[in-house]
């Protein structure tokens, strides 16, 4: 988490901000859910999706919190279960 914090201090950003756009900017995950208890931490969290995070970046928070790439997984068409890699 350290390492994420300074992360987020260079780039002049929340860490929950940073988090959720890192989340927005992976094209496998359609609908990330937030939970903001108040009006100013709904507005706050819209500033996550004006991130645009560069490449380095990215990497970095995957290095972070260690993800490894995964096949894509796609639906099998006409099917609402079931996944295919």
């Amino acid at each position: 988490m350290e390492r994420f914090s300074a992360l987020c201090a260079q780039l002049g950003e929340k860490e929950a901000n940073v988090a959720l756009a890192w989340v927005l900017a992976n094209p496998d995950l359609t609908a990330p859910i937030i939970g903001p208890r108040t009006v100013e931490q709904l507005h706050d969290s819209l500033r996550a999706v004006e991130l645009s995070l560069d490449v380095s970046v990215l990497a970095e928070l995957d290095a972070i919190f260690r993800v490894r790439a995964a096949k894509r997984l796609k639906r099998i068409p006409g099917r609402t279960e079931g996944l295919v890699g």
